[in-house]
């Protein structure tokens, strides 16, 4: 599993955000309560979906607001206490995590890929060991994972082989354990957290392990082609060179998108709520187009795409303006919650510097807290911090236009021949978003177009934002 249900929520709403947060640190923070903080570091996009899965099919992500205060805080040091406070969904997408990253290792160690790797299987050894005792106690059955992984290791051997009929059948015969051991998890997944749905777990899972199979298969083929390791496209096209020729990157790219299809099917199918299921579809849609290149249509959901919105345009003063207005109003409601008490009054002043400084470094986050304890966490969070440190700069040095007349300009209005020029560069300009595909931006050379502030290459143009942010 290697992340592909990545979520991108810059223009999330509030809602949207809150519950990606939840499980995404909610996730992170599980791993680092049960497996210690250096296993925080196998995070994996995909597990992380798993929980989001599982807690609405439960009902836990009704009100995530509710979790343990663990999980409510922005720091990232601070965990939930005991498995009592922690959902069961995070608890199974965090061993999940663990077994899942054992596999992956072992697998390296099957090619014998060099000491890094055996180094990482000495440092993980004993959170292995808990996340695998943790999955017993569950009756998860672990040893089915374990032959599947064996399986796959056994048909991946240069003197296997797969006969069949003609290439799709092939290439997902050799992603059927791997489609075998996502399904597991799914199926199981589903039994443990909310005891129903186990059969369209299953049937979802073993569909989306055969999609993050196939897809690494495409995305490595040239790789694994210079390197001479494995790949099963080679089995599928064997007259293919060193690179996929135009016509089987196509077939490959269109049963991808039929497998995808298929998912988005069965996640519709799931008792949850329709617009967490739309979320996923749209999640699903976004990242399978950027990762073969093509654009597939995305629902329009906030969660899908990173979406052109007008704060982002914020200047500086009104920034500190409404920075000011967010620490006042936590200031307040912290003296409303200690009833006016003396050394609220005294510690009034600290408190709405401290958050006002907060909020003008992390406003959009801090427009979602409930009170000045919550936001002395941000500080202490990686990626807070990390959002930070990139979008600063771009604020502080984005070019302010002059105030006064340009040298040398006249009052007259635009000539004739100006609006023409003027026409001229637009028409250049969508002839050239249209040849990238409807991606991209007529006025620089990039794909990756907008000004969220999250992106490398930005513009002000406006006409497109098609980032993987």
């Amino acid at each position: 599993m290697f992340g592909l249900m990545k979520a991108r929520t810059c223009s999330a709403t509030a809602d949207v955000r809150l519950r990606r947060r939840m499980h995404y640190c909610g996730t992170c923070k599980t791993i680092g309560r049960l497996y210690g903080q250096k296993a925080r570091l196998l995070l994996n996009n995909d597990t992380i979906f798993l929980a989001e899965l599982l807690t609405a099919l439960s009902g836990e992500d009704r009100d995530p607001g509710g979790w343990a205060v663990g999980y409510q805080s922005y720091n990232c040091l601070s965990l939930p206490l005991d498995r009592g406070n922690m959902p069961v969904a995070l608890q199974l997408a965090a061993a999940a995590t663990m077994v899942m990253a054992e596999f992956k290792i072992a697998d390296q160690l099957a090619y014998n890929r060099g000491r890094r790797w055996r180094l990482a299987r000495r440092v993980y050894r004993e959170a292995f060991g808990r996340a695998a005792a943790a999955l017993r106690e569950w009756d998860f059955p672990l040893d089915e994972l374990s032959d599947c992984w064996k399986a796959q290791v056994e048909m991946e051997r240069p003197e296997a082989s797969q006969p069949a009929s003609n290439w799709d059948e092939a290439l997902l015969a050799y992603a059927r354990p791997t489609a075998r051991a996502t399904g597991l998890f799914f199926e199981h997944g589903a039994r443990i957290a909310c005891s129903g749905s186990a059969t369209d777990m299953l049937a979802l899972g073993r569909r989306f392990g055969e999609l993050i199979y196939c897809l690494d298969a495409l995305e490595d083929y040239e790789k694994d082609a210079r390197s001479g390791e494995f790949n099963p496209l080679k089995v599928a096209f064997p007259f293919t060179d060193g690179r996929l020729n135009n016509a089987d990157r196509e077939r490959t790219i269109s049963l991808l998108r039929k497998i995808g299809g298929e998912i988005e099917t069965g996640l519709t199918r799931l008792p949850i709520p329709a617009e967490r299921a739309r979320m996923f579809v749209s999640r699903l849609r976004g990242n399978l187009s950027s990762r073969i290149g093509i654009r597939l249509p995305v629902i329009g959901q906030a969660d899908s795409s990173c979406m052109h919105h007008a704060r982002s345009r914020m200047s500086l003063w009104d920034r500190l303006r409404e920075a000011a207005a967010l620490g006042r109003g936590l200031t307040t409601r912290h003296l409303q919650h200690e009833c006016g008490s003396r050394v609220s009054y005294i510690l009034a002043p600290f408190l709405f510097a401290y958050s006002a400084g907060v909020a003008l470094a992390f406003l959009d986050e801090v427009r979602t807290v409930g009170s000045v304890r919550d936001s002395f966490g941000m500080p202490f969070n990686l990626i807070l911090v990390g959002g930070l440190v990139r979008s600063w700069p771009r604020i502080l040095l984005k070019p302010i236009p002059p105030s006064g007349p340009q040298v040398g300009a006249g009052p007259e209005a635009p000539s004739v021949a100006d609006a023409a020029e003027e026409a001229r560069k637009h028409a250049e300009m969508a002839a050239a978003s249209t040849k990238k595909g409807g991606g991209g931006c007529g006025c620089c050379d990039s794909d990756c177009c907008c000004d969220c502030g999250d992106c490398d290459c930005c513009c002000d143009c406006g006409d497109c934002c098609n980032c993987d942010c």
